[in-house]
């Protein structure tokens, strides 16, 4: 007996050419083992006829033959966060107009039964009463994707910080993954390939400051990340996604995670680290060992950077807080090594957690000081510094950064970030030495949902307009990069952005759209060289 059932929990990890690549949890959120993935051509009728609307909910299906029938990773080994990549071919069923993804559960089959089976095989009745579910169209991908590399225009969809709600602010975060979906299908980008960044704080596995959390570890974790997957929205909005790329940030691990001077305290932030890594890595990548947790894989023909701006943070001190580092070398080196590779005229996209620029205003009256005896400074500036917990709280890295970026005139760079919950475009000219200058964009979009205003950032804590020497050191010389930024504030509230990148007659260009609960922002991106 084959048994069918939804629902389960499935995120795109990429795709090249037809062929797509999504990750699939081995357990359904009912706490059923999964056998194997079937994979079913449908066909539907629409009612509206606009060509970007999705399956409605009145389809009709005319095809009901399984075409593959994909086993599960370890079968008899159900390790919590095991998933299975699936490549499903979406030319293998060219007349369908999706391919809808199930799992065969409680089977009398082995494993090898199952690869043997035929394909089209006809399904049991299992198959209809899935069909009568009213969420079967979330795990229907659609099929008409694979013509849209063609277009080359990309719709990058990109924010962070999705809170879960807590025993006050029950919601999730609806609103915005509905918005987002919606703005996919109209005009401006239905004939564009769909691509899903989070910079950071995906999941919280501390909503509530230890208040109200599990007890155990696993339990935080596993409560974090199943709570996300299972919002029908996310769902909605990821099936639709070509792929979709997270990086970590600090409520992955625990609020605002750095170094400790403290023995005990490091001991227990190391384990945070370790774990929120493990459980990361697993539930965004499929891994289930030790991985890197920043790449440098393209979205389609955009290259895109993922930092981790969070785990490699050194311990910052009064008498070295110049000179600490947010990132490692290993990363630093490979970061400055991708800008180098990049074609000239590429945007160039580095999603990074923390806001590069603009600064903080208590930050930048800091940095600003010339340094007493070549090192200390006043012990409230110092203070100022080490309590900031994006760029600004790191000079060395943001200066290094900033100055290779000038010094070999590197254009067409954007930062795309969200953890201040504050929503922003930043553009700015980097000049080193006699060189020309160089414009980057910082923009900053957020929070999918923050629904507590004394989290959220405000436009008075920055700057908006200024110019600056970021200072950082090589060996024990002094060095700086004059930085001028202006920056344009949307109104506060729950918000992502939507980045447009197209092809026109062998031209890139850029748009970008911050869509807030209040309000939108639209504008074209220009850079000087």
């Amino acid at each position: 007996m084959i048994e069918l059932e939804f629902p389960f929990n499935i995120r795109p990890l990429d795709q090249s050419g037809t062929i797509r690549h999504l990750l699939i949890d081995n357990i359904t959120r009912d706490d059923n083992p999964v056998d194997a993935f079937v994979i079913v051509p449908v066909n539907f009728r629409q009612e509206s006829q606009d060509p970007g609307s999705s399956i409605s909910t009145d389809a009709i299906v005319t095809e009901e033959k399984a075409i593959q029938i994909i086993p599960a990773d370890n079968p008899t080994q159900r390790i919590e966060g095991c998933a299975t990549t699936v490549s499903i071919n979406l030319a293998m069923a060219p007349d369908a107009d999706a391919l809808l993804l199930l799992v065969i559960i409680n089977s009398n089959l082995n494993t090898e039964a199952l690869t043997e089976l035929p394909e089209s095989t006809l399904l049991d009745a299992g198959l209809g009463d899935c069909l009568k579910h009213p969420d079967w169209q979330r795990f229907a991908v659609p099929v008409d994707n694979q013509s849209r590399d063609s277009h080359e225009s990309y719709a990058i969809v990109f924010s962070s910080c999705q809170y879960p709600g807590d025993l006050f602010r029950k919601a999730p975060p609806e609103k915005s993954l509905v918005r987002a979906k919606h703005i996919l299908k109209s005009s401006d980008y239905h004939h564009c390939a769909p691509y899903l960044l989070i910079a950071g704080d995906g999941v919280y596995v501390d909503p509530t400051a230890g208040l109200f959390e599990p007890v155990s570890e696993l339990e935080k974790f596993k409560a974090a990340y199943d709570y996300q997957a299972a919002f029908n929205e996310w769902q909605d909005l990821l099936i639709d996604m070509r792929s979709t790329r997270f990086a970590i940030d600090d409520h992955e691990l625990i609020d605002n995670w750095e170094p400790s001077e403290d023995p005990d305290e490091q001991r227990i932030l190391q384990q945070k680290l370790e774990d929120g890594k493990r459980w990361f890595l697993q539930q965004r990548l499929g891994e289930q060992t030790s991985g890197k947790l920043w790449d440098n894989r393209p979205i389609g023909e955009i290259p895109l950077f993922v930092m981790d701006t969070r785990t490699e943070r050194t311990l910052r001190r009064i008498d070295n807080h110049q000179r600490a580092t947010m990132i490692d070398d290993e990363q630093c080196n490979a970061l400055e090594n991708w800008l180098l590779q990049a074609e000239e005229e590429i945007p160039k996209l580095i999603l990074s957690p923390a806001m590069i620029l603009p600064r903080r205003l208590s930050t930048a009256e800091f940095h600003d000081l010339e340094p007493i005896n070549n090192s200390l400074l006043p012990d409230d500036a110092t203070a100022i510094s080490l309590s900031s917990d994006s760029w600004d709280g790191y000079p060395q890295t943001t200066g290094r950064l900033l100055a290779f970026i000038a010094e070999n005139q590197i254009s067409n760079v954007i930062f795309l970030s969200g953890d201040e919950h504050l929503s922003c475009i930043a553009t700015a000219e980097l000049t080193a030495g006699d060189k020309d200058p160089v414009t980057i964009h910082s923009i900053h979009a957020s929070p999918l949902y923050g629904p507590y205003p004394f989290a959220n950032a405000h436009v008075a804590d920055f700057a908006e307009r200024e110019t600056f020497k970021q200072h950082y050191y090589i060996d024990d010389k002094r060095y700086h990069v004059e930085v001028d930024v202006a920056t344009e504030f949307a109104h506060a509230g729950d918000a992502f952005g939507v980045l447009k990148i197209s092809k026109i007659d062998k031209q890139w260009e850029a748009s970008i759209q911050i869509s807030g609960d209040r309000n939108s922002i639209l504008r074209k991106l220009t850079w000087r060289r």
